[in-house]
């Protein structure tokens, strides 16, 4: 049973306001638990109706050490172990949910494109449709705003996948192997019938295929040495809000001042661009194109991603 509820904590609201969010929920042989944004439900031997608080449930069946029996009176379940006994109090309602009603689809891979994208999911709640994912005709696309991604996944379905639900399945040992999709929710289906429910942004991303031309536009092989200089130089930029370097076809440099260095012998168009985003980009690209005035694209050749991202106009 622990295992189970390990499991499901992973989608337990630690300091919830509502009480419900912070508990586990024992219905039909399964376990549930949510935090408002995320249901994980997964089958337990624990054959009881009891909604209990999780994190001190769990530590009284740790605390048994092994065998251990479980009673329940109206108000509380009474945990026995063989020198252990707690009583843990029962919640009497609990906003239970189901999975996704829908066709179920294959999504075998869909975390590895998450993987690869993750770092280009915006944080602006402003644009809440950036804080997703958005799965569209074989393709996964995440952008900060700044920069864009785009990952093939051989997935067909379209949906868009909010930050919250994407650190839930990327935090998850197990990688899901089916999920349904609705207006407002999707779930994910693993080998082991544990399956992961998630809400939906009703704010959906804006038309996407007006980038694919861009970011197919053509580009150069990286120079050698130029990942590495960007990351030596990041540290010597004057302001870490705006850490600016300059590119030509001398190296890569800072901007002059105090604490100017650079880089030399790396042939480059002349043009700035922000260092956070060069140290974005550049792991995940074996071509790039930099201009002063956009597009930059890169991409590639063995993954095929591909992207764009914005210069920095001085």
């Amino acid at each position: 049973m622990l295992k189970a509820l390990k499991r499901v904590r992973a989608a337990i609201a630690p300091n919830a306001l509502v009480p419900a969010l912070s508990h586990f929920h024992f219905y039909e042989g399964r376990v549930q638990a949510g935090d408002g944004n995320v249901a994980i439900d997964a089958p337990t031997s624990l054959d009881l109706n009891i909604t209990v608080p999780a994190a001190r449930f769990v530590a009284a069946i740790e605390a048994c050490k092994g065998v251990h029996s479980i009673s329940v009176t109206e108000s509380r379940a009474t945990v026995t172990g063989k020198k252990f006994k707690a009583w843990v109090p029962l919640l009497s309602t609990y906003p239970s949910v189901k999975p996704t009603e829908g066709e179920r689809q294959p999504c075998v891979g869909i975390c590895d494109a998450l993987k690869q994208v993750y770092d280009f999911i915006g944080t602006d709640a402003s644009r809440p449709w950036a804080c997703s994912v958005l799965f569209k005709d074989g393709y996964a696309w995440a952008t900060n705003n700044k920069a864009l991604i785009r990952v093939p996944t051989g997935i067909s379905a379209c949906v868009e996948l909010p930050a919250f639900v994407v650190d839930a399945l990327l935090n998850s040992e197990d990688k899901p192997v089916e999920f349904s999709i609705a207006t407002n929710s999707v779930t994910f289906f693993y080998e082991d019938s544990v399956w992961l429910r998630s809400q939906l942004f009703a704010v959906k991303w804006p038309d996407i295929e007006r980038f694919s031309n861009i970011i197919e536009q053509s580009s150069e092989r990286i120079p050698e040495g130029l990942t590495d200089a960007v990351e030596t130089l990041s540290v010597f930029v004057q302001d870490n809000k705006l850490p600016v370097l300059l590119l030509s076809d001398k190296g890569v440099a800072t901007q002059e001042g105090d604490h100017f260095a650079e880089i030399v012998d790396i042939d480059l168009p002349v043009c700035a661009h922000d260092a956070r985003l060069l140290k974005l980009v550049l792991p995940k690209a074996t071509h790039a194109k930099f201009t002063s005035n956009g597009p930059n694209v890169f991409y590639n050749e063995h993954t095929k991603v591909r992207g764009l991202f914005a210069p920095f106009n001085l």
